[in-house]
């Protein structure tokens, strides 16, 4: 799925194993395609549905398995790791935030596997065929809960307390 906060499947998901292998031909979560015809529309089209499998098979192999994915991640992480380290206002602990580095590195390779396996038969590509399906991904490695949480409402270490409607609690 697309566009969510938490885009590394940590809202909604319940296992690393759904995540991981999260069918590519069910596009969407939680909706049918008749409630989103511009997607559904498209992909019922054979080459819009053909360049978006080719599209997901470059993301895996050019930019995850070539190792550029993990590179840019170290990158990124280098640049801002001490901030990260100094931050008194963090969600969690520096701890933390270096296993969600790792999880993240952990989580692409794995997605990778699994939509190349899906691309090419080996791993099923809907819900319907993952249903009970032993062709899927191992994930048993990944601790997705690394990659982070909503919360669940509890607030953030470090920020003023909230109220129920979400907004700073008065003193």
């Amino acid at each position: 799925p697309w566009d969510y906060n938490l885009s590394f499947s940590t809202h909604g998901m319940h296992s690393a194993r759904d995540a991981i292998n999260y069918p590519i031909d069910t596009v969407f979560s939680g909706v049918s395609g008749e409630d989103r015809p511009l997607v559904g529309k498209l992909l019922e089209v054979p080459e819009y549905r053909e360049r978006y499998r080719s599209y997901l098979e470059k993301i895996a192999v050019e930019y995850v398995d070539s190792g550029l994915f993990a590179q840019t991640v170290d990158t990124l992480n280098g640049e801002i790791e001490d901030y990260v380290r100094e931050d008194a206002t963090t969600f969690s602990t520096f701890e933390a935030y270096q296993a969600g580095i790792e999880a993240l590195k952990l989580f692409g390779q794995l997605r990778s596997q699994s939509v190349l396996g899906q691309l090419e038969g080996s791993v099923p590509s809907t819900q319907e065929e993952q249903a009970g399906s032993e062709n899927l991904v191992d994930a048993s490695a990944l601790d997705l809960s690394a990659l982070g949480s909503m919360g669940m409402g509890g607030g953030f270490p470090g920020r003023m307390p909230q109220a129920p409607d979400g907004l700073p609690a008065e003193e």
